[in-house]
């Protein structure tokens, strides 16, 4: 006990009485969402958002130019980053690199989306909000549904780090590094840069990303098929756009629960808030990475468990 006091008295202070108070408000929600979920009548199930019915050759022609809009957006803000760079600010450099590279990806998403909303209306005869939603009670849905996901996100992600762990051990080495953004937001870096990094997590992120992958690859997806699988698809998909393997399970469940915040109000704006929130709570845990990154992951379920 002397040794786990020695190991995690810097960060013991709050983090994990904070984490542990997610954890079981969280399982609190989950339980009551489940229990009210079997409750209702079973037509109540599928949920209220309407299915985007286009067929597949205007739905790859959709991910096709918005493929192209990120990539040549992309690489004009690199260019002009790349130029405004001087020697020796590498560093800084890096940061700024992840900034213009958020701008490009949310950015040429969201053109490519306008583009169609106003050229092709004909394709959007189905509305993204099927009802309306307060402000307020959408923040609640979100705070309810983030609460929701925090013990099965926790899980998964702990368990998918132990595979991982021993797959090392066998010698079947993978990248283990956490987001670039991830790690920017963990070093020093010029104020400017780390308010861009804030404000795109927690900002444009959640809005940019909510409009494309629920507003638009998950309502099309679900008219092709059974609305469970097309929940996993477009998860898969959205963990699959971070390029990052240690966060890959944990953000297919946070792509389920924004699903489901779309499904249970009809409205946006429930899993952007809900993305916001999420985000907003990693950035509070990772201005903390330095005394996480300390502890081993055996010995912070143990004391998880202790809570």
């Amino acid at each position: 006990m002397e040794d786990q006091e020695l190991i995690y008295s810097a960060g013991e202070s709050w983090i994990f009485p904070y984490v542990n108070f997610l954890f079981w408000a969280g399982l609190a929600c989950l339980i009551f969402l489940i229990a009210r979920f079997y409750s209702r009548p079973r037509e109540t199930h599928l949920g209220k958002v309407n299915a985007w019915t286009i067929n597949w050759l205007n739905f790859g022609m959709f991910l096709w130019l918005m493929f192209i809009s990120v990539f040549l957006t992309g690489l004009i803000l690199n260019t002009i980053g790349s130029g405004g760079r001087q020697e020796g600010d590498y560093h800084s450099g890096g940061v700024w690199e992840i900034v213009l590279g958020g701008i490009s990806m949310q950015g040429g998403m969201m053109l490519v989306f306008l583009f169609y909303l106003k050229y092709h209306p004909e394709l959007f005869r189905h509305k993204m909000n099927a009802t309306h939603l307060p402000a307020l009670k959408a923040l609640f849905v979100g705070v309810l549904l983030f609460l929701s996901a925090f013990p099965v996100i926790f899980l998964v992600g702990l368990s998918w780090q132990v595979i991982l762990d021993q797959l090392v051990k066998i010698g079947l080495n993978f990248p283990q590094e956490p987001q670039e953004l991830v790690y920017h937001l963990s070093q020093k870096i010029p104020y400017l840069a780390r308010l861009s990094l804030i404000l795109m997590a927690t900002v444009t992120a959640p809005i940019v990303e909510e409009v494309v992958f629920r507003g638009a690859i998950y309502r099309f997806l679900k008219s092709r098929m059974n609305p469970a699988v097309a929940i996993l698809a477009s998860s898969c998909i959205f963990a699959s756009i971070h390029f990052n393997l240690v966060s890959f399970p944990s953000l297919i469940v946070l792509g389920a629960f924004l699903c489901i915040a779309y499904e249970m109000t009809g409205n946006l704006k429930a899993p952007i808030f809900l993305h916001a929130i999420f985000n907003t709570n990693s950035l509070i845990l990772i201005s903390y990475n330095d005394e996480l990154m300390e502890m081993d992951y055996a010995a912070l379920s143990g004391i998880f468990l202790f809570f």
